[in-house]
């Protein structure tokens, strides 16, 4: 189940904003939001990640015919511009960067892996099929999990040229996201609401916990501390799930428009929305979210959170930065184009790595938030996520399966490795081991 998308052209837009407390010499954005500048292309966007000074982003063209991961520059949040990009095999619905590598979730591919250490030259250097279909990527350590529509994906990325399935798990819903926290992974399922899988040993992953949230609609999923938050259209659950095998909801709020992803940074929830820009949810009293501000950046589909900036994989902008140093009123920067449709993203160091579909994985230096730009491009057909950990990039390819690729140079980028996981959607790494989401269950690697 891919989220609705809009006719759009793309751009990286960036926005700005006075502090709380500026004194002087600032521009009032209480009633307004400033476009620092633009570059069109009729695209779209799925997701993104962020590292560094660059974001990640897989796109796709709008009426189809495959997908890119796309990597903007965004250094000068007021011009960012695009460093590199790179086609990928299926779409792109997700993407994670760690380290130097990205890794997508590349729908029919299943997960690619690709190097973005030069980010103007991203290279597809690991792959591993992960039927039916990726969708959503995590990584943390030497593993990615992914996310695959009816199964679930551990797959071991220690060496990204050679990733290895380790395990899976049928899941009899519709897996669309995956964090992974220590040996839980946390997996947003359209049918079922949260499933909670314990992969302390990948070959053998298995459900532990389910809370049923009948929403039928993409759902994404974020971690902090010790509370999961999961987005389901039009609202935000905060859930606790201390009791694995009982996780209870402890908090919601009804959302302005329709939600895809959902970043949570310092007692703050960043909502991204399809209808109803970005959302900045106050998050400290779990059992009481409010919402704090909006930017109105058009339809995203992805969003990361560093410092004071959010970033967006934005139908109508490409890649958006907004300064959310003043969460009641935040301001958007500058923006950047993609050539694909920007499914995922992920950012490491001064470099954001974008999950692109058809345009594959593409590296964008962000060192200057005002002036990002791609600076390389990878052959990733239908990047779906991408996940990076320390020197490697892992990317769920949806028809492929996941590649993992070397991104110590982040504008030249190298393929090392792949391993076919079906239907791959998303993937996270968590020390040796990769959990790729697949549109019908997990996988461990």
């Amino acid at each position: 189940m891919r989220p609705c998308t809009l006719a759009v052209t793309a751009a990286l837009v960036l926005v700005t904003c006075c502090a709380v407390h500026a004194e002087t010499d600032c521009i009032d954005y209480e009633s307004y939001l400033h476009l620092a500048g633009r570059t069109d292309l009729s695209l779209g966007y799925f997701a993104l990640d962020i590292q560094g000074d660059h974001a990640y982003l897989t796109t796709e063209p709008v009426g189809g015919g495959g997908s890119w991961l796309q990597i903007v520059d965004y250094a000068d949040p007021t011009a960012p511009y695009l460093v590199g990009s790179l086609a990928l095999p299926s779409l792109g619905y997700d993407v994670t960067v760690a380290g130097s590598y990205a890794y997508v979730a590349d729908y029919d591919y299943g997960l690619a892996i690709v190097d973005v250490t030069n980010p103007g030259a991203p290279q597809l250097v690991g792959h591993v099929d992960t039927p039916p279909g990726a969708y959503g990527v995590a990584v943390e350590g030497h593993y990615a999990s992914v996310a695959a529509a009816t199964a679930f994906y551990v797959i071991d990325v220690g060496v990204p040229t050679n990733p290895v399935v380790l395990g899976s798990i049928p899941i009899g819903g519709w897996c669309n996201r995956v964090v992974v926290t220590g040996a839980i992974a946390y997996v947003g399922d359209a049918q079922n609401g949260l499933l909670i899988i314990n992969v302390f040993n990948p070959a053998a992953p298995r459900v532990v916990g389910t809370l049923e949230i009948y929403s039928y609609v993409w759902c994404s999923v974020a971690a902090a501390g010790p509370l999961v938050y999961l987005t389901d259209g039009q609202y935000l659950h905060v859930i606790d799930p201390y009791d694995f095998e009982h996780p209870r909801e402890v908090g919601a709020l009804s959302l302005p428009g329709w939600s895809t992803d959902v970043a949570v940074q310092g007692g703050r929830a960043y909502v991204a929305m399809e209808i109803g820009g970005l959302q900045v949810v106050d998050v400290s009293l779990p059992t009481a979210p409010r919402l704090l501000g909006t930017a109105v950046t058009g339809g995203n589909y992805g969003v990361e959170v560093s410092g004071d900036y959010a970033y967006l994989s934005n139908s109508s902008s490409g890649l958006a930065i907004v300064d959310v140093s003043n969460p009641e009123s935040p301001a958007i920067l500058g923006s950047v184009d993609t050539p694909g449709y920007a499914h995922a993203l992920a950012v490491e160091g001064a470099y954001a790595y974008v999950a692109d579909g058809a345009g594959g994985l593409v590296v964008v230096d962000r060192a200057d938030p005002t002036d990002p730009h791609m600076v390389d491009q990878l052959g990733l057909p239908n990047a779906q996520g991408v996940w990076v950990a320390g020197e490697h990039a892992y990317v769920a390819e949806r028809d492929r399966g996941m590649a993992v690729l070397d991104i110590t140079i982040p504008d030249d980028p190298q393929l090392v490795g792949k391993v076919a996981v079906p239907l791959c959607r998303d993937v996270v790494t968590s020390d040796s081991y990769a959990y790729v989401a697949r549109e019908d269950g997990l996988d461990v690697v």
